[in-house]
């Protein structure tokens, strides 16, 4: 018992650690959007940057995101337990080699077909050549920016192994840092060239993906690993990483390829429609990044390293507990940026090129994306007990009948709800591909904690439409009651519905007995 309360503290205080340094780096993600809104708002412009940067940064959420831990970590697991640490280390400079011929490869294919990708993907701007040729420039210009991103998937997934998960969660800060800098430096210098200044933001995505990986390259050789010059291809565990690589790839890729699907419909809609789409989705990333990848992150090494020393009842406590402080976490955030989805838009965006129809229109896409938050979390942790197992296979097929799911959904409600039809469906989507990862993974297990992960979940519904509920209350009264300028009163709902919201829904699961908040009570006293 002790043992077990020690597990659940020590698990809470590295979600805690990870967070918090994805928290820092969140909010930085904030400053770039609200640097983006500012800057270009929604128009033709940011219309061009949103399908640009998607189109390599679908390779690079198929390539790391998670993707590529999940392909590694439960390998290098073997190897570091059976083998030893100097064995696990030439595995992983194996892998870095292979990474940097392939993705290399892909990222020459993707600047030299970026005209073909670009009318593929978004039809739409064929009708506009300058958004067109626009489009294909930031293209090429960003493509190269996947190679630092993998790189530094893989040196984070040796590093969250180690524990280290305040410097792999902070990270990311430097992306965003990357291209803030040059957004505001080089933007004027392109103005004044005649140059379209988005082009300043693509350039800032190279960099700042090259300062995200070089921060970390101490930390990595430290840990031990070592640049090794050659590949081993008869390594059984290098194949078996390539072997499970390309399915774990597709099922953690699934959330970017919808999203595609949805850049691609909204190309074909009213000109700000793929921007609208976009700033929600950051939005709608905040708690997903914060909370549920937080969770995810530190369940994979664990469950990897449970499922080498097969302790197979142990690998179904970490997903219990896992899987339950998810939705305890990212049940609430769903509510609270439901209810304040217009301040909240408002107050981070609504200013320079970005008006007040603007924040509408962006808050009505992030009221249907708020639906499926609890399901794009929590179906990272099931995906990281199939890929614990080693199985790949299920996740990647139960991803594609979601993407299906997702294309139908979307031409149907697109004809109704326009873009805002497509978070609707993307929501949907979402939550039919957890359904299904819970289901098989009953099945592969047999037992899965299932009637207490539903007791809890029922509670935390409970507490949080409760608290929401409350907060539409206390936000009407504000809104009759308040008559400073609109940035103020925006600036004052957020900050006495996010204390009044989160307390209330904190009181309550005290007094429904959620375990999840108890746990991070023990937490926060010790």
């Amino acid at each position: 018992m002790i043992n077990e309360e020690t597990n659940r503290q020590s698990f809470t205080r590295r979600v805690g650690g990870f967070g918090l340094g994805t928290a820092l780096s969140r909010i930085l993600g904030l400053v770039r959007e609200m640097t983006f809104s500012y800057l270009f708002g929604a128009g033709m412009m940011m219309d061009a940057y949103r399908i640009a940067f998607n189109i390599p940064n679908l390779l690079r959420d198929l390539f790391s995101e998670g993707s590529l831990s999940a392909a590694f970590l439960p390998i290098f697991s073997d190897y570091d337990k059976r083998k030893g640490k100097k064995d696990a280390f030439q595995f992983a400079g194996y892998v870095f080699n292979v990474l940097i011929l392939g993705i290399g490869f892909l990222v020459a294919a993707g600047m030299l077909f970026s005209p073909q990708i670009v009318h593929t993907i978004a039809y739409g701007f064929t009708k506009d050549p300058e958004k067109f040729a626009l489009t294909i420039r930031l293209t090429r210009i960003m493509f190269p920016f996947v190679m630092f991103m993998v790189l530094s998937a893989l040196s984070m997934g040796i590093l969250n192994y180690y524990n280290h998960f305040f410097t792999t969660g902070f990270a990311p800060a430097f992306f965003n840092l990357g291209i803030i800098g040059c957004g505001f430096v080089i933007s004027p210098f392109l103005m004044q060239r005649g140059i379209s200044p988005i082009v300043s933001v693509g350039i800032g995505v190279l960099v700042g993906a090259l300062l995200q990986f070089l921060i970390q390259v101490p930390y990595f050789i430290k840990s031990g690993f070592r640049f090794i010059r050659r590949i081993n291809f008869r390594e059984k565990g290098l194949l078996r990483f390539l072997k499970i690589m390309i399915p774990i790839e597709f099922s953690y890729g699934v959330t970017r390829i919808n999203v595609m699907v949805n850049m691609f419909l909204a190309s074909l809609l009213i000109e700000g429609s793929v921007s609208y789409l976009g700033y929600a989705m950051r939005l709608m990333q905040l708690p997903i990044g914060v909370l549920g990848m937080a969770v995810a992150t530190v369940t994979l090494p664990d469950a990897a390293k449970l499922v080498s020393d097969s302790k197979h009842d142990e690998v179904i406590k970490t997903f219990s507990r896992s899987i339950r402080f998810v939705f305890f976490l990212t049940v609430p955030a769903s509510v609270l940026l439901f209810v304040l989805r217009i301040p909240i838009v408002g107050l981070i965006f609504e200013r320079g090129a970005f008006t007040a129809k603007d924040t509408i229109f962006t808050s009505q896409a992030l009221a249907y994306y708020c639906l499926g938050i609890f399901a794009m979390s929590s179906s990272r942790i099931v995906t990281s007990i199939f890929y614990s197992y080693k199985d790949a296979r299920t996740p990647m097929i139960l991803s594609i009948l979601a993407v299906v799911l997702n294309i139908v959904l979307s031409l149907i409600f697109m004809r109704f709800l326009h873009f805002r039809g497509l978070a609707l469906a993307a929501s949907c989507a979402s939550i039919f591909n957890l359904g299904l990862l819970l289901f098989f993974l009953k099945r592969k297990l047999g037992f899965i904690d299932g009637k207490r992960i539903a007791t809890d979940f029922i509670k935390i519904i409970a507490a949080a439409a409760f608290s929401g509920g409350s907060m539409f209350g206390l936000l009407y009264y504000l809104n009759n009651m308040l008559s400073f300028s609109r940035m103020v009163d925006f600036l004052i709902e957020s900050s006495v519905l996010f204390i009044a919201g989160g307390a209330l829904y904190l009181l309550l699961s005290f007094i429904f007995g959620i375990e999840s908040a108890r746990q991070l009570r023990t937490h926060l006293r010790g």
